[in-house]
C-alpha cells in the first residue's frame, strides 16, 4: 500500500513540529530551530505542511521579497525540509512544486532561495526544478557555512530556464 501525502497551509498548532524539524534539519548551521520558529510566528511567511499517512513529515515556508537586486516580484524559500525517514519519497517534491504553484498565483516573477554548499540533496532537488546557482555566498550561516544563492524565473520550462538575473 502507498503512503498518501497530503499538504495544507501551517497552523499555530505545527509550530513544535517546526521549530523540531528545524533544529533537527538544520541545527549545524545554527539556531534555525528557533529562527524558523520566530519566522512561523510572525505570520508574514506561507507555510504549508506535508503529512504522509496523517503524520507530519515536512514543511516548506515562503516569504515575499519586495526587491532584490533590482528585481520586484521576488519571493524567497526561505525553508524547506522532510523528516529524514520520509526523504527520497517525494515529499520535498511535492512541497517544493506546491510553492512553485504559490509564487505563480502571488503573480510573483521570480523564486530564489539559499542552500549550504554542502548540501547536495537539497541541491538536487531545486535543480530538479529549474533552479540555477547564481553564487556562492561565503560564511552565510550562523555557524559560518557558505551558502550557494539559486533562483528561477517563474513560468519558464524547468529543464532549460533562461539565465535569470539575480
Amino acid at each position: 500500500m502507498r503512503n498518501q501525502t497530503r499538504l495544507r497551509p501551517g497552523r499555530e498548532s505545527d509550530a513544535p513540529f517546526i521549530g523540531r524539524l528545524s533544529g533537527k534539519v538544520f541545527g549545524i548551521y545554527g539556531p534555525y530551530g528557533s529562527l524558523v520558529s520566530q519566522w512561523f510566528a510572525t505570520g508574514a511567511t506561507a507555510t504549508l505542511v506535508a503529512f504522509v499517512d496523517r503524520v507530519p513529515a515536512g514543511f516548506s515556508m515562503m516569504g515575499a521579497a519586495f526587491q532584490v537586486d533590482d528585481t520586484v516580484h521576488a519571493a524567497e524559500l526561505l525553508a524547506l525540509a522532510v523528516e529524514p525517514e520520509y526523504q527520497r519519497r517525494g515529499v520535498g517534491t511535492q512541497l517544493m512544486q506546491a510553492v512553485e504553484r504559490a509564487v505563480l498565483q502571488c503573480g510573483m516573477k521570480k523564486l530564489f532561495l539559499h542552500t549550504a554548499t554542502e548540501n547536495t540533496p537539497a541541491q538536487k532537488l531545486f535543480e530538479r526544478n529549474g533552479f540555477q546557482v547564481h553564487r556562492i555566498i561565503e560564511a552565510f550561516y550562523p555557524e559560518g557555512q557558505d551558502a550557494l544563492h539559486m533562483g528561477r524565473e517563474m513560468g519558464l520550462p524547468k529543464e532549460r530556464p533562461e539565465e535569470p538575473k539575480f
